[in-house]
């Protein structure tokens, strides 16, 4: 953290691309244990499965192009609302956008559909 906070001190776009990057990535760890019903290397009868390491993967924000370390599990896809959420809302508005362009509609009544 405290590494973080000297980044955000030398540049503050740095610093939020960094402070995001952190705080998304512990978002996915705490839904992966979540997701086992475990901590790591705790041996429970509750326990769903097993980590299997983590896949890079880049997400593109307001912030700058954040590099995130996706869970990945053995047993079943490890399910994330980080990319999710992210990705159906730029897609359909996209969609929204070009089909209104395409159309003809003026922008006012693009403003109200969107």
């Amino acid at each position: 953290m405290k590494e973080i906070i000297s980044i955000f001190l030398k540049d503050s776009k740095e610093g939020k691309k960094e402070l995001v990057e952190w705080f998304l990535n512990n978002v996915m760890e705490e839904e992966a244990r979540i997701q086992l019903s475990s901590m790591p290397y705790e041996r429970t009868e509750e326990r769903k499965g097993y980590r299997n390491g983590s896949r890079t993967r880049k997400l593109k924000t307001v912030n700058g192009e954040l590099e995130l370390k996706k869970p990945k599990i053995r047993e079943f896809p490890f399910e994330t609302k980080v990319f999710d959420w992210y990705s159906r809302v730029e897609k359909a508005m996209d969609s929204v956008i070009f089909e209104s362009y395409i159309q003809g509609v003026s922008t006012r009544n693009v403003k109200n559909i969107v």
